[in-house]
C-alpha cells in the first residue's frame, strides 16, 4: 500500500463543538498560525507539504514555515523531558511507513482520538496517521477526565493514542465500561505498569492495549502484546532491528542501536550529547537488553543515571515500582545532591491522597533493594503536578521543588 501524505478526502477532523472538518485544497497562509487553532493548524501542516517549497515547522505555539530541501519534509519537537526540546526533521515517507502497519492492524472505518498537545510529536503523528489514512480524527482539547471520557464517548473513538499519565488520569475514578467504545489503546512515553493496565481493562473492557517504545528521533522501536512478558516493552516494530551494544560481561544491558524505515534525518535547531547515528543505526541514549525470544527490556536512559551509594540508580526502574501502587497518578525520581551518598533518591509523587507516602514506602521496601529505596517522598496534587505538552512529567520544575 502506498500513501500520499495529505489529507485524505475520506477523512474528517471533528473539533471540540463537534463540528466536522474536511480537507480544503487551498493554498498555505504566508502567516503563522497558532496550533491552539487545531483546524487551521492542520491544514496550513498539510497545504505546506503539498506546496513543497516551503515544510511546516511544529513549534511549542505554532506552526511556521521554512523552505524546502531537496527532499520536502517536515520538522518537529523532542518531547524535552530533561531538557530544551530539539528541533528535528523528517521525511513524509519515514511516518507513511508506519502508517501502513497501524491501519492494517486497526482496519478500516476507524475513530482516533489524542489527548495532547499538537506541539507534542505523539500527538502530531496519530493526528497524522488518521487524516492520511481516512480515518476520523477527534483531537481532544478539555483538561479534565471526566469531560474527557465524555468526548471520547459522545464521538464513538476506537482508537486512542496517549502516554501513560494521560491514560491513568483519564481511567481513574471512571466506572466500569466508562470506555467500551475503545478498541485499540495505543500507550507511548513512558513503562506502562500492571496497576495502570488494570484502569483501562475497567474503563475499556472490549480494548487491546498496545505500548509503543520509541522516540522523537526513532518512531516506534517496539510493540507490546497480550503475550509479552512483564517489564519488557515488547518485541520490534515491523522492519526495525535492534542491537545492543557497550554491555559489560556481568550485566546483560547496553545501548539500544535501532535501523529501521522511521529514522528522522536530523537535528535543526539543538543538539543532543546522547544521540549517536553510525552507518543507518541511532542510539538516543537509552539501555536495555533482549531476552532470547527478542522482548526488549530497558533499565533506563543514560542521561537520567546518577549515583547513590556508590551505586548507579536509573529512576525509570524506581519509577516503574512506585508506579505499580495503587493511588499514584505519576511520579518522577530524581538525586538531589548529598556528601556523603552522592546522591539522596527523591521520589516526587502525583496524587490525590496527601498521606500516600506511607503505603508508598511499603510497597517499594516490599519490591526494591534497600540501595533503591527513596530516602524522600514528596507528594503533589493533581493540579500541582508540572506536565510538559507531551504529557511527560517536567522534570525541571519538579527538580525546582527539591
Amino acid at each position: 500500500m502506498t500513501l500520499p501524505f495529505d489529507w485524505s478526502p475520506d477523512a474528517t477532523l471533528i473539533d471540540s463543538q463537534g463540528n466536522r472538518h474536511h480537507n480544503r485544497l487551498g493554498d498555505a497562509l504566508s502567516a503563522a498560525v497558532s496550533l491552539d487553532d487545531v483546524v487551521a493548524a492542520w491544514h496550513q501542516f498539510f497545504a505546506l507539504i503539498r506546496d513543497r517549497r516551503c515544510e511546516p515547522v511544529i513549534g511549542t505555539a505554532q506552526i511556521t514555515a521554512t523552505a524546502a530541501g531537496h527532499n520536502a519534509g517536515f520538522q518537529c519537537q523532542t518531547g524535552g523531558t530533561t531538557q530544551t526540546p530539539k528541533q528535528l526533521r523528517r521525511s513524509c515517507a519515514s511516518w507513511t511507513a508506519s502508517f501502513v502497519h497501524n491501519a492494517n492492524r486497526f482496519g478500516p472505518d476507524q475513530t482516533y482520538a489524542t489527548l495532547g498537545h499538537l506541539s507534542h510529536s505523539l500527538t502530531l503523528y496519530a493526528g497524522a496517521e488518521a487524516l492520511v489514512t481516512g480515518a476520523d480524527y477527534v483531537p481532544v482539547r478539555v483538561k479534565h477526565p471526566a469531560q474527557q471520557r465524555r468526548v471520547l464517548t459522545d464521538q464513538r473513538v476506537t482508537v486512542l493514542y496517549a502516554t501513560p499519565t494521560q491514560i491513568r488520569m483519564l481511567c481513574m475514578g471512571a466506572v466500569a465500561r466508562a470506555l467500551a467504545g475503545l478498541r485499540y489503546v495505543m500507550i507511548g512515553g513512558g513503562i506502562l505498569d500492571q496497576v495502570t493496565q488494570d484502569l483501562i481493562s475497567l474503563a475499556a473492557p472490549d480494548a487491546q492495549i498496545l505500548q509503543f517504545y520509541g522516540a522523537a528521533e526513532t518512531s516506534f522501536v517496539t510493540l507490546s502484546g497480550s503475550d509479552t512478558p512483564k517489564g519488557s516493552v515488547g518485541r520490534a516494530f515491523a522492519d526495525v532491528h535492534i542491537d545492543i551494544r557497550n554491555a559489560a560481561p556481568d550485566d546483560p544491558s547496553g545501548d539500544v542501536w535501532v535501523t529501521s524505515p522511521y529514522l528522522f534525518d536530523g537535528y535543526t535547531r539543538g543538539a543532543s550529547a546522547t544521540t549517536s547515528r553510525e552507518n543507518g543505526w541511532i542510539c538516543v541514549g537509552e539501555r536495555g537488553y533482549l531476552d532470547e525470544q527478542g522482548y526488549l527490556f530497558l533499565t533506563g536512559r543514560a542521561s537520567r543515571m546518577f549515583l547513590a551509594r556508590d551505586k548507579n540508580i536509573h529512576p525509570e526502574e524506581i519509577e516503574t515500582c512506585i508506579m505499580g501502587c495503587s493511588g499514584v497518578v505519576a511520579c518522577a525520581v530524581l538525586g538531589r545532591p548529598d556528601v556523603l551518598r552522592g546522591n539522596r533518591i527523591c521520589a516526587m509523587v502525583c496524587a490525590q491522597d496527601r498521606d500516600i507516602a506511607s503505603k508508598i514506602l511499603g510497597h517499594v521496601q516490599k519490591h526494591l533493594p534497600p540501595f533503591m529505596i527513596p530516602s524522600d517522598i514528596t507528594i503533589l496534587d493533581p493540579d500541582e503536578w508540572p506536565m510538559l505538552a507531551s504529557g511527560k512529567p517536567d522534570l525541571a520544575k519538579l527538580k525546582d521543588r527539591l
